[in-house]
């Protein structure tokens, strides 16, 4: 009987001290410097107890605020700052944070206000509590305007992004069925092509129109992937080049030749599906290492944003879809050349299969138009805009000269080298001063890529129609 006591209180000891360790992890947890420590135990560095978050005491509720509150950046508190990277960098310190926190953290900044990061909302309710996703900004005041419609102040505003994980997964869905939508209409156009083939007497067409068919479907994708692959040679020798200063992308001697011609191939395809370049290229836009650009990498109320700047909303726009409006009225003019055969066969036929594999062709069309007119405005906007700081710069750099202007010197000249970067990426064929012509070149390449072949499309069904009740009226007569 004393061994089988022993037993028990030997087993009883070895249950309480295993649980010893988890009661005093308990317990420590429920207060904020146990917590501390625990962190610092399990982060393996040091670590330093910033308080209890301040996120309820600094926020103060849109809904209580008065209705006569100009703006949405003074209806939010200003945020207590914890840290600020730029400062920092700047005084050669280093501070612990608490990774975990909720206040407002800044990383890094630069050429954007800290009022700015301070009074961000990331929820507009003026906009039935939408996502903030952009948003202009007063360059020396840092007053937020969220509504970007209703003040085009482009002398002494600037536009910014909000990134953060909601947009990111936001914008990857957008990127997801545009792609699908894509395929679909590649698919279909397979589908109505094998049928036409398989079927054409059912479907009343010949079987030279039928043949046809599937020859023109695979001439026109062959010419929209030939003008994606000269787009992507232009866009690769940018980015590889020394000269630009833009090597981002690895195309070294030693990279193997699979690696490299699957970076090259995957932006073929980026271009041909017509992909966003802030998506595409998420890795430059969110490096802190830029020349001119504003940025800013933050985390408040426990979201890790980003802010990125450009000088306009006509910029950004342009910046996302460089050059793809020249490719989109190439596959405007293809779809709608084999949309019209399509819809033509589908209503001799009366076939709703065939009327079926029409609907993605017209939404394309659809989206794709209503994307090429946005892009030529902004274009036009931009063009404008570019014209006036081209002259404005060009016009202050000879007044200046000496030490007591080096600094503005400087600025200037990296403005001058953006302007010039960006009239080779959106209007190398245009000259400084010289009106925008954008609306004359779309409607020749409609013209040239659109009419054309939609009239020799409707000539050879108009002879093939002659030919087939011709043939029919010989065989009555016999």
């Amino acid at each position: 009987r004393l061994l089988i006591l022993a037993s028990g209180i030997t087993k009883v000891s070895t249950v309480v001290a295993s649980l010893t360790p988890t009661c005093a992890v308990a317990l420590a947890w429920r207060t904020s410097a146990g917590r501390a420590s625990l962190r610092q135990l399990a982060c393996g560095m040091d670590y330093i107890y910033q308080g209890e978050s301040i996120l309820k005491k600094r926020l103060l509720s849109i809904e209580s605020a008065s209705s006569d509150t100009e703006g949405l950046s003074a209806a939010t508190r200003e945020r207590e700052l914890l840290h600020d990277g730029a400062e920092q960098w700047q005084a050669g310190t280093e501070a612990r944070i608490d990774p975990y926190t909720e206040d407002l953290v800044i990383v890094t900044r630069k050429d954007i206000p800290l009022s700015v990061i301070q009074h961000l909302n990331f929820v507009n309710p003026k906009k039935h509590d939408s996502l903030v996703t952009e948003f202009e900004y007063g360059k020396a005041s840092g007053e937020i305007y969220y509504d970007i419609a209703e003040r085009d102040n482009l002398e002494d505003d600037g536009y910014a992004r909000l990134i953060t994980l909601n947009w990111w997964y936001q914008a990857l869905s957008q990127v997801m069925l545009n792609a699908s939508l894509i395929l679909l209409d590649l698919y279909s156009n397979f589908i109505f092509g094998f049928n036409l083939v398989s079927h054409h007497l059912a479907l009343r067409v010949s079987l030279e129109v039928a043949c046809f068919f599937p020859l023109l479907y695979v001439t026109l994708e062959g010419m929209t992937i030939h003008q994606a692959h000269q787009h992507t040679l232009q866009e690769w020798k940018y980015k590889t080049s020394a000269k630009t200063g833009n090597c981002d992308l690895i195309c070294s001697e030693h990279l193997s030749a699979v690696d490299r011609h699957h970076a090259f191939y995957a932006m073929v395809l980026f271009q041909f599906i017509g992909l966003d370049s802030l998506v595409r290229d998420i890795v430059v836009w969110l490096h802190p290492f830029k020349s001119v650009q504003p940025f800013c990498a933050f985390k408040s109320d426990g979201h890790r944003c980003y802010v990125i700047g450009w000088a306009n909303e006509y910029m950004f726009r342009c910046d996302s879809a460089t050059r793809q409006h020249v490719l989109m009225i190439t596959q405007v003019g293809v779809r709608l050349t084999l949309l019209i055969f399509k819809t033509t066969v589908a209503i001799r036929s009366w076939d709703l299969t065939s009327l079926g594999l029409c609907v993605p062709s017209l939404l394309l069309v659809v989206l794709r138009m209503r994307t090429i007119w946005s892009t030529i405005r902004d274009r036009q906007q931009l063009w404008m805009w570019l014209n006036r700081e081209w002259s404005r710069v060009n016009d202050r750099i000879p007044s200046i000269s000496g030490d007591p202007f080096k600094q503005e010197s400087a600025q200037l000249e990296a403005t001058q080298r953006v302007l010039t970067k960006q009239k080779s990426m959106h209007f190398p064929d245009s000259e400084w001063g010289s009106s925008f012509k954008g609306w004359r070149n779309m409607c020749i390449r409609f013209l040239r890529h659109v009419f054309l072949p939609m009239a020799l499309l409707s000539v050879y069904i108009f002879v093939d129609l002659a030919w087939v009740h011709l043939r029919s009226a010989i065989g009555r007569n016999t």
